[in-house]
């Protein structure tokens, strides 16, 4: 589970134990999460809770606080999560996707895509977002739901190695759920995608010699809070656009290889929906044209050869 530090307040927050106000529970709850006292935490809000159980924050509060014992008492973190989400008005992506690893380590992983569904339909799809069902229905050996949710994963953005990643689980997924045939063509096309060879790889699907229990153990990343949210929402304010060889799609950028030039954007936007991928390079631009964000399904966007005043920008 993930190892954060929470920072909540409570506007209902009663007593830590009998002997303390309801400031005083305050001022040493959050002297206890400052100072990461779990258990001195959890006793602040096991006290909380029992004086007023219909104040739904404590009970987030104290999953996520559990989240840092190691091992994780994966039963109280969901059964707390649970109470929380019930109510109409609850709508923290942390403490759903939170549940949904508490469901994926406990391989409840029916409950566990549901989660991840309920995200995708509030937030979109994502690379983190769809690697996650995809991985749950590996791991649940719903392989078809696998294959189609790696597919999408690769159409988006990603590093290298997130990509590859994908790529070898699309091929697994193929396997597994008895397309052979599909995975060793797949497999044969790793160069062509801009991976490497893979010669063991492919003797090893050849020869059926893939064992289902070697590719399911799927880590759970450590991240903070904002992190989180962050990936969540598809925030992507610190990708460095300037690393190209990190990033990488090889659909676009074939499609990039074969798309002709715009001479005049305004042109494009009397279709702009329909508008998905632009070549403006050697415009002898010195600033983005403001024109490109109407462009609201724009994957590709080609820029090389101008010389812009503010490279940041």
């Amino acid at each position: 589970m993930y190892r954060i530090i929470i920072i909540t307040i409570f506007y209902l927050l009663t007593s830590c134990t009998s002997n303390l106000s309801d400031q005083e529970l305050k001022l040493q709850y959050d002297e206890a999460i400052g100072s990461k006292n779990w258990r001195k935490s959890i006793e602040f809000l096991d006290e909380a809770i029992k004086r007023s159980p219909k104040n739904i924050e404590p009970y987030y509060s104290r999953a996520i606080v559990k989240t840092n014992y190691t091992p994780n008492n994966l039963d109280e973190i969901i059964s707390d999560l649970s109470i929380y989400l019930e109510d109409k008005n609850c709508q923290n992506k942390i403490a759903r996707m939170t549940r949904f690893h508490a469901f994926f380590k406990r391989k409840d992983f029916e409950k566990a895509m549901s989660d991840i569904n309920i995200l995708i339909d509030e937030n979109g799809k994502n690379p983190f977002l769809l690697s996650w069902k995809a991985n749950c229905a590996f791991a649940s050996k719903k392989f078809d739901v696998a294959e189609r949710c790696y597919n999408e994963r690769l159409k988006l953005r990603g590093t290298i190695e997130d990509l590859r990643n994908s790529y070898y689980y699309l091929i697994l997924s193929k396997y597994f759920g008895g397309n052979k045939d599909g995975a060793i063509w797949d497999c044969a096309f790793l160069s062509d995608r801009g991976f490497k060879e893979d010669e063991e790889f492919m003797k090893m699907i050849m020869e059926d010699k893939l064992d289902f229990k070697n590719y399911i153990n799927f880590q759970i990343p450590n991240l903070n809070l904002h992190e989180l949210e962050a990936l969540i929402n598809n925030n992507c304010s610190n990708l460095d656009i300037f690393q190209g060889e990190n990033y990488y799609r090889s659909e676009l950028l074939e499609q990039l290889a074969h798309l002709p030039r715009t001479e005049n954007i305004k042109e494009l936007l009397a279709n702009k929906e329909e508008v998905y991928s632009v070549d403006l390079s050697y415009s002898d631009l010195k600033e983005l044209p403001k024109e490109i964000f109407q462009f609201i399904n724009l994957q590709a966007l080609n820029l090389s050869g101008n010389k812009f005043t503010d490279v940041e920008k």
